[in-house]
């Protein structure tokens, strides 16, 4: 993942009561530590060529602040911190909106999630810096930010009703 500009990643996610959210992988069992991916096992791993990681998956990103330390330099993470049903739209508008339109990454991210799902569902946006946030387009699209030096814990985030 780490020699990737984008990382897309769809399957399962949860937030075992509220204890730890996690991606499930496919060997994964619950209130385990059997096939997940957990935020402290990232954290500050995603650090060479790695721009944005894309999570489509149910309640990963209900602990911003835990995902965040994962963004030594990659620029964000955009995910869910509710549950979300499969959509092959969301990716459609996605890239509809950051490759045709020329959008900024986050800015994408709300406008697919929004036309996608309903109010039930809850999108977040987490990146490194506050530039990063605002002006990182998919690489070749426009501007991508610098990544953030010298590292520290500070980073942008929003999450909104789609």
């Amino acid at each position: 993942m780490d020699s990737a500009d984008f990382h897309y990643h769809t399957g399962h996610g949860s937030d075992q009561i509220g204890l730890v959210s996690e991606i499930c992988l496919y060997n994964w069992a619950s209130y385990s530590s059997t096939g997940d991916v957990q935020a402290s096992e990232v954290n500050k791993k995603w650090d060479q060529n790695n721009e944005w990681v894309m999570i489509a998956s149910c309640e990963v990103l209900h602990d911003v602040n835990e995902w965040a330390k994962a963004l030594k330099y990659g620029h964000g993470i955009l995910g869910f911190s509710s549950t979300v049903p499969t959509s092959t739209a969301l990716l459609d508008r996605f890239f509809e909106e950051t490759i045709n339109n020329d959008d900024e990454i986050v800015d994408a991210w709300l406008f697919a999630t929004i036309e996608t799902f309903d109010s039930s569902v809850t999108a977040v946006a987490i990146a490194d810096t506050d530039d990063q946030f605002v002006y990182d387009h998919l690489n070749g699209q426009g501007t991508m930010e610098p990544n953030e030096s010298p590292d520290d814990s500070l980073y942008a985030y929003n999450s909104w009703g789609c």
